[in-house]
């Protein structure tokens, strides 16, 4: 290239992204030194949408960290094809350092698809965190500083993360008598990753009067339980058929039989086949039965049993792909 005092004039004179491209494979990806990466984001400010696109793939690859600052500004515009490259590009770059500044970014975003990814961007940054009970340590450090809407914004990231410190602040939202943090909190705790807030979910199922609130704990419930782990598949089962009783509507019991599927015994079979006699929940037990049978050793010695269950979904099933899957498994494929 001749020095690095010519990479200015080297990337000044990319003038095109397919340019750009096969630069960063045979030069500015490989390229020692931070007059690189200066370089390349001074480029970046005069660039089109296409070529700024190809520099910041090429700043991914160096791995420049320096670019965080005008990644963060690329991720906050509105337009998707800028945001967007800039937010795939913050989760290999950024760090926990950067999570308030992240954090500042999601707050002026408005809620739907913009939000979301940013969410996440945050999520897998501090997932990258070794200690998995400090991995919302960087969430929090903001959030115990924040006003009531702040709080509200950043508690359920927080309950998405877990930890021991998180579980506090999300059970103090709870308690607090504020029904917006009391909506964050709860929401927070049915984000939860793992199974360990399973009786505090179950117990707000029962206790709470609050619809929402039950809606949304009995859902998260469910989900919890049927996460893998080291309890025995029949008292899964069981927790699974004591839920179907708390349930009080059609989409939550679906979501019961649905999330059965993932206890693969022959007992979970007997208990959703009745369910092929109800109409309001027939489909999903096709479904179900379907995604149990997919399992050879669970199949194969309870032949008769499968093969009678899935004559009866294929009868009854709306969906060509349920009735086409039973059939496989009817003979035995």
């Amino acid at each position: 290239v001749g020095g690095v005092d010519n990479v200015p004039l080297l990337v000044g004179e990319l003038s095109c992204p397919e340019n750009i491209a096969e630069a960063g494979k045979l030069s500015l990806a490989t390229l020692p030194g931070k007059a690189v990466d200066h370089a390349i984001l001074d480029a970046m400010k005069a660039a089109d949408q296409s070529t700024r696109l190809a520099l910041i793939k090429v700043l991914c690859k160096r791995e420049s960290v320096v670019a965080v600052p005008a990644l963060l500004a690329e991720a906050g515009q509105a337009d998707a094809a800028r945001h967007g490259p800039a937010i795939e590009g913050l989760r290999s770059l950024a760090s926990p350092k950067d999570v308030p500044e992240l954090i500042s970014l999601l707050s002026k975003t408005p809620k739907g698809k913009h939000r979301d990814e940013i969410e996440k961007t945050i999520l897998l940054v501090c997932n990258n965190i070794e200690d998995p009970d400090k991995r919302a340590a960087p969430v929090l450090a903001v959030l115990t500083k924040a006003d009531e809407e702040g709080k509200c914004l950043l508690l359920p990231v927080a309950g998405r993360l877990g930890s021991s410190d998180s579980y506090k602040t999300v059970e103090a939202a709870i308690k607090s008598g504020n029904p917006k943090l009391q909506d964050a909190g709860v929401r927070a705790l049915c984000n939860w990753p793992d199974n360990s807030v399973a009786d505090h979910l179950l117990a707000m199922v029962k206790q709470t009067q609050n619809k929402q609130h039950r809606t949304w704990a009995l859902r998260a419930y469910v989900r919890v339980i049927t996460l893998e782990s080291k309890r025995p598949p029949t008292q899964t089962l069981a927790m699974l058929q004591d839920a179907m009783k708390l349930a009080q509507a059609d989409p939550q019991r679906q979501l019961i039989l649905q999330r059965a599927a993932t206890v693969r015994t022959i007992e979970t079979l007997r208990w959703v086949v009745p369910y092929l006699d109800d109409r309001a929940l027939n489909q999903t037990a096709c479904e179900t039965i379907a995604d149990l049978a997919h399992h050879r050793f669970l199949r194969t010695p309870n032949k008769e049993e499968f093969t009678k269950a899935l004559k009866k979904v294929t009868k009854i099933s709306k969906d060509p792909k349920v009735v086409e899957r039973a059939q496989r498994y009817i003979l035995g494929i």
